[in-house]
């Protein structure tokens, strides 16, 4: 069985962490009900929001402050759900990548939280949320080269000592989610203005649509942290 760990420096922080298993998935399925739910959903956020208006949201603000606080300067980090929003005002629109991945981004959309996954084939061991000291190795989504670490950043490792999850903003290419993923690590992260009850909130609307819209036998655990 899998282990999470949270150290005490990163909940002093205000970080909450909900640890989400997944099992039984079929991610080669896309239902046509799915894409057009979200693509309802974004087209209604374009005509009645603005990037400017959905950054100011208190959730996103508590993002920001978290890096404020580890004194993170680094306008390439930003938390996951601002990134999908930035994204989306810029191109008027976001492209289908899978099932599963379009899922929980569509709730880190509607919620303002922060949401990422791996696969579970793909990790080594147990999962710790703890800070760098700058040595550690990150090789981003969708590279093949590591990059720099700064000194104090919270991030998510697995028994391997390598980096799967770089704060609330960038996941490992290791353990992305791919058509083939057949069972899953969520992750839920919350701050100083996100509930512990929106967060649960949040993962039982994720778990919902999984297994509405997923042809897998969807079977999940939950793991507060």
């Amino acid at each position: 069985m899998m282990n999470f760990e949270v150290e005490d420096e990163i909940k002093s922080l205000g970080v909450q962490v909900i640890f989400m298993i997944v099992r039984n998935i079929d991610n080669n399925y896309y239902g046509p009900q799915l894409k057009n739910l979200y693509k309802d959903y974004y087209q209604s956020l374009l005509k009645s929001d603005s990037y400017e208006k959905v950054t100011m949201h208190q959730h996103l603000v508590g993002y920001r402050g978290l890096h404020d606080k580890i004194d993170l300067n680094n306008p390439n980090l930003v938390a996951s759900p601002e990134s999908i929003f930035k994204m989306l005002f810029k191109k008027g629109k976001l492209a289908n990548i899978n099932s599963l991945v379009d899922t929980y981004n569509y709730i880190s959309v509607m919620d303002r939280i922060s949401i990422g996954a791996h696969d579970m084939n793909k990790i080594v061991g147990d999962v710790t949320l703890k800070l760098t000291n700058g040595s550690e190795r990150f090789v981003p989504l969708g590279s093949e080269l590591a990059e720099a670490v700064s000194v104090g950043e919270y991030c998510y490792f697995d028994s391997s000592g390598e980096v799967i999850c770089r704060l609330d903003c960038k996941q490992c290419d290791k353990t992305k989610i791919t058509k083939k993923t057949n069972s899953c690590l969520i992750v839920l992260q919350g701050n100083n203005n996100v509930t512990l009850n929106s967060l649960l909130s949040s993962a039982k609307q994720l778990s919902s649509l999984l297994s509405e819209y997923n042809k897998g036998d969807i079977d999940y655990s939950i793991y507060i942290r």
